[in-house]
């Protein structure tokens, strides 16, 4: 009650905010791929304006006013029931709301978990441009079926000046009618950026670029410097020559065949998938683990480490028929898993680690096959407070 009082008050000053210095919003939404195209956008955009971006997952109902703003928010959520530590946080964003600043540009995530999520937030902002990443599964609990996921992502054409859409992954029922932009098919050269998923991350970056009349030496530049973002497709050191793809943040359906489609493509004395479980699925969590048997391929997989109740019960046994039993193994938590990865892979292995967090969190497996132990602060939740959460999965 406290908090959905207080957020009010927040998205209030956001308003206030816009109303005194009209900075151009560029709102970033869809199923998955936002925090890759946030972080492209902020990389991009620099090269030209002053920008600001949210940091870490500052996208939903109450953190995007912090995000907005550039309010740092409490790392542990239990504090946020202190009238002590509302009132810290008041004052900071009155201070905010109230001074003048020379922010040119504001890039941030709106998320959904439920409907009636993104609508919610047209009640207090107006985007400049919104750019859609995709409609695919996601947290299929809250939501009947894809097209429930389509209506409210969509939600953002009524609060949007300009749209930008990634049509490869956004089915074209869902935008007939609809004006758009689609995501400009553009050749990028960055080595350090893997998969075609991540490369469309960038061409969104580039045509938001475009339409704010970004000159191409600018774009060039940008795209130059975008590193990936921690957990999501970022490549490491490993142990014994190894190459580890770290994309242990989140998992869904599409990501995941994804990044298997990129883990082929590497050249290898062998190539390792440890495949975490697809959290919030809801009813269709068993339809959806079965499905990535499609993906499974025998000549370009050698051995599949699985974690997680539901991906072992739906997976395992049709990923054994395709594979093969002695190259398919299920673990009980991350370290067990990267244990197995040591024990099966060849020095110069590619190892793709890929799931969602609870219960499965394979950083905590990247961890232990990090070559330099210092490349452990670009993985996912190291704070203090989801190392406390993470103690039971590690058991």
């Amino acid at each position: 009650m406290l908090n959905r009082f207080m957020r009010g008050i927040l998205e209030h000053f956001v308003r206030v905010y816009f109303r005194k210095n009209n900075p151009v919003l560029v709102a970033v939404v869809g199923s998955v791929g936002k925090t890759s195209l946030k972080s492209a956008l902020g990389t991009i955009l620099s090269e030209s304006f002053r920008v600001r971006t949210s940091v870490g997952n500052q996208n939903d109902s109450l953190l995007v006013p912090f995000g907005i703003l550039g309010v740092k928010y409490p790392e542990n959520r239990k504090e946020l029931h202190s009238v002590f530590m509302w009132i810290g946080i008041l004052r900071e964003f009155w201070r905010v709301a109230h001074s003048k600043d020379n922010i040119q540009i504001i890039v941030q995530e709106l998320a959904t978990d439920h409907v009636g999520d993104i609508a919610h937030f047209g009640k207090y902002l107006r985007a400049d441009i919104a750019v859609v990443t995709a409609i695919t599964p996601e947290h299929m609990e809250y939501f009947e079926d894809l097209d429930a996921v389509a209506h409210e992502e969509l939600e953002i054409f009524r609060f949007a000046r300009k749209v930008v859409v990634n049509t490869d992954d956004v089915d074209g029922k869902y935008l007939a009618g609809l004006d758009f932009v689609p995501y400009a098919q553009a050749k990028i050269e960055n080595p350090r950026i893997l998969g075609e998923h991540s490369l469309k991350s960038v061409r969104g970056a580039m045509t938001v670029a475009k339409i704010l009349d970004m000159k191409d030496g600018k774009i060039r530049d940008g795209v130059a410097k975008i590193e990936a973002v921690n957990g999501r497709m970022k490549l490491l050191d490993g142990v014994r020559e190894m190459e580890i793809i770290d994309d242990t943040y989140n998992s869904s359906p599409e990501a995941v065949r994804a990044a298997l489609l990129t883990l082929y493509d590497f050249k290898a004395p062998s190539r390792i998938a440890v495949l975490g479980n697809m959290n919030e699925l809801g009813e269709k969590s068993g339809e959806y683990h079965c499905g990535i048997a499609e993906f499974l391929d025998r000549s370009k997989l050698d051995f599949l480490i699985i974690l997680g109740k539901d991906i072992e019960r739906y997976l395992a046994p049709k990923a054994r028929e395709i594979l093969g039993s002695k190259k398919v193994m299920v673990v009980k938590n991350p370290l067990q898993a990267a244990d197995e990865v040591l024990r099966v892979a060849k020095d110069g292995a590619v190892v793709l680690l890929k799931g969602s967090q609870n219960g499965v969190f394979l950083e905590e497996a990247v961890k232990r096959l990090l070559k330099n132990p210092k490349d452990a602060e670009k993985l996912v939740r190291q704070s203090r407070d989801w190392m406390r959460e993470k103690g039971k999965a590690l058991l």
